[in-house]
Formats: structure tokens, sequence, C-alpha cells
């Protein structure tokens, strides 16, 4: 008679177990929904270079970006990007040395650097009032980096860093934001953290020349941006 009650007790206990599962299930198909937008923003990048990168590769970038997105939920959302960078300029630099290998003769050296690419994001949204959100984000960014380099010098650096070229290269970042609503029509400021130290370069033939010169460039980057959208 015991095994008979404890056995109703599990199966009792079962059946309450699946019915909250159910039911917290129900709760959150309850919130899914399909809200597209899409919009413009303008994004300002600060990438450190490493020593002695600084001297040739500019630190600042801006950029346009155009993407497209979707809340599935009314905590959560999707988007992808495609952004474009302005061509930055750093020039009339002297190098006396390379990671260590001496210069025979001081090297100048102009450089021309941009950068595009797409990136992807998931987006966890918590709402403070009808019209404002902040929210936290997780996400990738391609990044092909487009370097143009010329130097002079009586030294085997000179030809060594003309030959440097960019790649393309996948990056995470993470960062968080806010944003406003009005009717169809939001405004939004984002700030990240994003892992360019492992963007590279092409330099297998400038270290044909120069063995001291390393591929990856970059330290860390932070990115701050503001844009506007539309909720279709």
């Amino acid at each position: 008679m015991k095994r008979v009650l404890q056995w109703r007790k599990v199966c009792l206990s079962f059946l309450l177990m699946c019915f909250m599962g159910t039911a917290n299930a129900a709760s959150y198909f309850n919130c899914l929904i399909f809200k597209p937008y899409l919009g413009v923003e303008y994004q300002y990048e600060h990438i450190k270079a490493r020593d002695p990168y600084h001297l040739l590769l500019s630190a600042n970038f801006q950029y346009a970006n155009l993407f497209l997105g979707a809340k599935y939920h009314k905590n959560f959302g999707i988007e992808i990007g495609y952004y474009r960078s302005l061509k930055t300029s750093q020039n009339q630099f002297q190098f006396y040395n390379w990671g260590g290998q001496l210069a025979s003769g001081i090297t100048a050296a102009i450089s021309r650097t941009s950068f595009k690419g797409f990136s992807f994001d998931w987006s966890g949204y918590y709402k403070l009032d009808p019209d404002f959100n902040v929210f936290g984000t997780l996400g990738l960014v391609t990044m092909h980096e487009t370097l143009t380099a010329y130097a002079t010098g009586s030294s085997d650096l000179a030809p060594a860093i003309g030959l440097l070229k960019g790649k393309n290269t996948t990056v995470p970042r993470v960062g968080g934001g806010v944003e406003y609503l009005y009717g169809h029509w939001g405004l939004r400021s984002r700030l990240f953290w994003v892992y360019t130290q492992n963007v590279k370069l092409n330099v297998t033939a400038a270290q044909a020349i120069v063995k001291t010169i390393k591929e990856k460039p970059y330290l860390q980057a932070v990115e701050a941006t503001v844009g506007i959208f539309y909720r279709i």
C-alpha cells in the first residue's frame, strides 16, 4: 500500500513538473514576435597598434554602417550589417629599426588604410519604459583591411613595408547600448570592445626581406556608434 502511494506521489510530481514546464514554454512562445527594422549608423573606432606598427598604421577610423535586423522575442533580436570606412592616412614617420632589426638608413613611410566587412550581432533587451530600452550585444565582425604603404630609404625596410597587404579576418566583439523608440522610428547608441588583436596582415613577401615583421599589427579596439532605424 505504501509503495502504491509513493508511486502515486512520484507520478503526480512528474505531471506537475511537466505542466509547469509546458506553462513556462507557453509563456515564452507567447512572447515570440517578429519586428524587422533597417537603418544606418555612424561608427567611430580607435584601434591601438602594436609597436612599431603604431608609427605606420592609423589608429582612428570612421565608418558608415547599413544594417538590417529583427526582434524575434520581446527581449531578444539579431542583426546583420555591412560597413565601410573612410581611408585614413599616416605619413612622414621615420624608422630606425623594426622589431629589433636595425635599418641601415632612415626609412620614411606613407600609408593609407581602410576597412570594410560584415557584422552579425545577437542582442538581449531590457525595457525601462515603453519608449526606452537598454541592451547588451555579442557579435562577430569580418574585417577586410586595405593597406597601401609607400616607403623610401636606403635600408631593406623600405621595400618590405611596401609589400605589406591586408587580409580578411573575423573577430568577436561585445558591447551594449540604449535605444529610444518613437512610432516606427528609433534612435540608438552603442559602445563595443572589438578583439582586433587577431586581425592579421599578409606579411609573407615582407618577411622574406625583414624577418622581424609580424602578421598581427593591432591591439584592442573601442568602437562607438550612433544610428537611426525604421521599424517595419
